[in-house]
C-alpha cells in the first residue's frame, strides 16, 4: 500500500503482502470467496507455501490470486446463464463427494470452497515445478483438474459470445466424461489434451500460463504484474513512491486531499502493473497502464470496494459508465506517476526508465472538464478520482 505516512515510517513491520500471512517462518496464501458465489461461506481459502523467501511467497501469491479471480468470473457466467452445476458432478467425483449419500450433502458455497481450493492447489504445482515430481496418481489428479477447468473457461468464454477453443467449447460435457474416463482407466495418461482430437500433448502443461497468455497479442496486452524482469537492488514503487509523497506532505506542510487522491491512483497503477524494483518498468508498463484505466469510472458509485481495479475496469469496457478524462490520464494519472520514477532515479542512482516516454492516449478518453484545484507542482494536476 503507498502511502504518504509510511514514506516517513523506519521501523515499522513490513506486511507480508495481499493474499499472504505469515505463521512463524511460514507463508500461506489466503482468499475469500466473493458473497456473489458463496454468500455464506465465512471459511477463507488458505494455502500453505512453506518457508520461502519473501519475494517468492509473493509471486506465488498474485499469480494464485489471479487464477482464483478468473474462477470465480466462470462461476458468476454460470450462474447468470442457469448452467452453474454443469461441471460440479465432475468435480465432486474427484473430491469424493457422495451424489447418493443425502446426508453427506455438500451446498453450493462448500463445493465452490472446495472446487477452487483444489484448482489453486493444482497451479501451485506448475507455479512451483516441484523436484522430485509428484507421485503419478497426484499427478494424474491435478492433470484431471486442468482438463476439466480448460473446458470450462472455454465453454465460458463461448457463453459469454468471446473467441474460445471449438475443440474444448463446443462438447463440454462429453469432452469432460472422456477426460475423466481416460485419466481414470489408463494410469499412465496424464495429459489434458481433448481425447477426442486424436493427438497427444507434448510438454508442460500450465494453467496459470494458459490464464496469462490466452488472447495477447503484444507486450502492451500481457498482464504487466507477471512480466518476467531481472533481479534489481533497488527500492520497490511502492516504497519509492511513499517517499515521494512523504517528501510533498514535508513541503506543504500538512496532507492534502491531492495527497489522498494521489495515493489512490498510484496505488491503483500498483495493483494493475504490479509493484517491482523502481528501475525494472518500462514505457510499456505506462501504456499498459493507460489502456486499462481508460475504462476506470468516474464516479465513486461505479468502483464497489468488493470488486478487483480489473474487475471494475472490465465491467466498463463497453463505456456504459462514465470514464474518466484525457486530462486526468495525462496531467492526473501520469503528472504524479512520473514523478515518483525521477525522484527515485536522482534518490537512488539510477537511469529514469520512463524519462522522455511517449504515450498514447486514447481516443475515447472524454474530453477533459475545466475544472483546476491546487497541485502538489506543475505536473500533478488531479481532476477526477
Amino acid at each position: 500500500m503507498i502511502s504518504a505516512k509510511q514514506g516517513k515510517t523506519t521501523h515499522s513491520r513490513p506486511s507480508p503482502g495481499l493474499y499472504l500471512i505469515k505463521t512463524g517462518s511460514a507463508y500461506m496464501f489466503q482468499m475469500r470467496l466473493p458473497k456473489t458465489i458463496a454468500d455464506d461461506c465465512k471459511r477463507p481459502i488458505r494455502i500453505g507455501l512453506g518457508v520461502i523467501p519473501k519475494a517468492e511467497a509473493r509471486r506465488i501469491a498474485d499469480q494464485l490470486a489471479a487464477i482464483a479471480r478468473e474462477k470465480f468470473k466462470q462461476i458468476e457466467i454460470g450462474m447468470d446463464a442457469g448452467d452453474e452445476t454443469e461441471f460440479w458432478p465432475l468435480m465432486e467425483d474427484m473430491l469424493g463427494f457422495a451424489e447418493e449419500d443425502s446426508s453427506n450433502a455438500v451446498d453450493s458455497s462448500q463445493r465452490a470452497w472446495l472446487g477452487i481450493t483444489m484448482l489453486l492447489k493444482s497451479a501451485l504445482y506448475d507455479i512451483r515445478e516441484p523436484n522430485p515430481s509428484a507421485p503419478p496418481e497426484q499427478a494424474r489428479n491435478f492433470a484431471m483438474m486442468r482438463g476439466l477447468v480448460r473446458i470450462g473457461q472455454e465453454k465460458a468464454r463461448k457463453d459469454a459470445g468471446q473467441d474460445y477453443d471449438k475443440e474444448y467449447g463446443d462438447n463440454p460435457e462429453l469432452l469432460a466424461k472422456h477426460l475423466v474416463d481416460r485419466i481414470q482407466n489408463d494410469p499412465n495418461t496424464i495429459t489434458t489434451t481433448p481425447p477426442m482430437s486424436g493427438t497427444q500433448a507434448q510438454g508442460k502443461i500450465s494453467a496459470w500460463a494458459g490464464l496469462v497468455n490466452a488472447n495477447v497479442k503484444t507486450e502492451v496486452d500481457k498482464d504487466r504484474r507477471y512480466v518476467e524482469r531481472e533481479p534489481s537492488d533497488k527500492p520497490l514503487f511502492s516504497t519509492a513512491a511513499s517517499a515521494y509523497l512523504a517528501q510533498r506532505v514535508d513541503a506543504m506542510g500538512k496532507p492534502s486531499k491531492d495527497i489522498k487522491t494521489a495515493e489512490m491512483r498510484l496505488n491503483l497503477f500498483v495493483e494493475l502493473i504490479g509493484d517491482h524494483p523502481i528501475d525494472r518498468y518500462t514505457p510499456t508498463d505506462l501504456q499498459a497502464f493507460i489502456n486499462l484505466v481508460q475504462f476506470w469510472p468516474s464516479k465513486h458509485k461505479d468502483k464497489p470496494s468488493h470488486l478487483t481495479a480489473r474487475e471494475i475496469i472490465d465491467s466498463n469496457r463497453d463505456f456504459s459508465k462514465k470514464s474518466i478524462a484525457k486530462n486526468t490520464l495525462q496531467n492526473g494519472f501520469m503528472g504524479v506517476i512520473k514523478p515518483v520514477f525521477s525522484n527515485a532515479a536522482t534518490q537512488s542512482a539510477f537511469d529514469n526508465p520512463v524519462k522522455n516516454v511517449a504515450l498514447k492516449y486514447p481516443k475515447a478518453a472524454r474530453d477533459a472538464v475545466n475544472i483546476t484545484r491546487p497541485s502538489l507542482e506543475t505536473t500533478f494536476v488531479p481532476v477526477e478520482i
